[in-house]
């Protein structure tokens, strides 16, 4: 079991059981979550992202395809797991079930403990690499935001970033118009993100993909400053985060695949939250 400093943004849930679930087995009837129980009226507070680092040869494009694939069903399976289990919460009265913002937000923060903590602990078919804690302070223009923070969190996957591709933009667009709309203000805002990256490998002549969690905390302002009368705007910002990486073990992914695709079809969830397909130059 994995006992990380960074897990520390799920400290005011530690109560709260998770239950760790075999692939594709203990189903019942009752079980399927509902629109809400899978968040549909809570803030959104996690995102998935399938990274196509753009030096990976061109022939490699059905295995790239499979590769997403397999991401793609296990974030699903990881989702629905998440609604159960913020169902069975509600009814034993660990999590509550009313609308109000505080309400929402944490049965946000619940899911992705229940994702994080399934993913990190749970996965027969998911090696886990490394773990670090960060804490950073970070300056950039408004214009260099995202590009700033996509380098921090991809460090010794992805280094050298020169570009990204607009869908892992707008990933972070939502926490950047908060800041920009709020000039002069702290913003703070608790995210967890999963990160696939499909990287070319030159000595195996083949692609692979890797896992990073980013769990992260930020803490921003942007402020305006006039320099030869023209106006510039300054995000100054405070961002602590903890990094997971984690690798696919394909064989054994391959022996499981199918049940998890069972439980999924089985249970039959609304709500999943959909992947962001994007692309990374470096």
């Amino acid at each position: 079991m994995a006992t990380l400093q960074g897990r520390k943004f799920f400290s005011t849930l530690e109560k709260i059981p998770i239950i760790l679930p075999p692939p594709g087995s203990g189903y019942k009837s009752d079980d399927k979550p509902s629109d809400s129980d899978m968040g549909a009226d809570d803030p959104n507070t996690r995102s998935y992202i399938n990274v196509n680092a753009n030096q990976i040869p061109s022939r490699f494009h059905d295995r790239v395809l499979k590769l997403e694939e397999a991401m793609n069903l296990m974030q699903a399976w990881l989702d629905t797991h998440a609604g159960i289990q913020v169902k069975h919460r509600k009814a034993d009265g660990t999590l509550p079930s009313d609308s109000s913002p505080q309400s929402g937000l944490k049965r946000s923060d619940y899911r992705n403990k229940v994702v994080d903590t399934i993913l990190t602990e749970g996965c027969s078919w998911v090696m886990h690499n490394n773990d670090v804690y960060s804490e950073n302070n970070i300056n950039t223009s408004k214009s260099e935001f995202h590009l700033s923070m996509i380098s921090d969190m991809l460090v010794g996957l992805l280094d050298g970033i020169t570009g990204i591709s607009k869908t892992i933009e707008d990933v972070f667009s939502g926490l950047a118009n908060l800041i920009f709309e709020n000039k002069n203000q702290v913003q703070s805002r608790t995210v967890w993100s999963l990160f696939h990256v499909f990287l070319y490998d030159k000595t195996t002549d083949d692609v692979r993909t890797y896992f990073r969690i980013i769990n992260y905390s930020v803490t921003a302002e942007m402020v305006e400053y006039v320099s030869n009368k023209t106006t510039h705007q300054e995000v100054k910002m405070g961002f602590n985060f903890n990094m997971t990486d984690l690798s696919l073990n394909e064989n054994q992914w391959d022996r499981v695949k199918d049940d998890v695709q069972k439980f999924i079809d089985d249970i039959s969830a609304n709500q999943v939250e959909n992947p962001i397909d994007g692309e990374i130059s470096v």
